[in-house]
């Protein structure tokens, strides 16, 4: 039973992660039918293959948590980036975004407890 809702959860999310490319298409088009916009139109079509990659990542991750681990679209969808965050750390433009945090420090007064 949880094979059929996982897929069945994983279709709908892939589905609400794609409403963004009909957008990013539309501009691509738009920009390759303009003079001298044949640039900006080549970096959305890298756009979206990104996202396609990016987004389907995303899902798989998101639907695992959903139906196996029994959490929300939210708390699951911030999971996946939470878990996408050491990823995005190797990848040479992005890592200067993903420094590490520091240790927060114990003060040693007891008022934690």
């Amino acid at each position: 039973m949880n094979f059929v809702r996982y897929h069945v959860v994983h279709a709908k999310i892939v589905i609400l992660y794609m409403i963004v490319l009909w957008p990013l298409l539309m501009l691509s088009n738009y920009l390759g039918k303009q003079a001298g916009l044949h640039l900006a139109a080549l970096a959305v079509k890298i756009l979206i293959g990104v996202w396609l990659v990016a987004s389907l990542w995303m899902s798989y991750q998101t639907s695992k948590r959903i139906v196996f681990k029994n959490m929300t679209l939210k708390k699951a969808t911030v999971a996946s980036f939470c878990d996408a965050r050491p990823y995005l750390a190797f990848l040479p433009m992005v890592r200067r975004f993903f420094k590490a945090r520091g240790k927060d420090g114990d003060t040693g007064d007891g008022q934690d407890i």
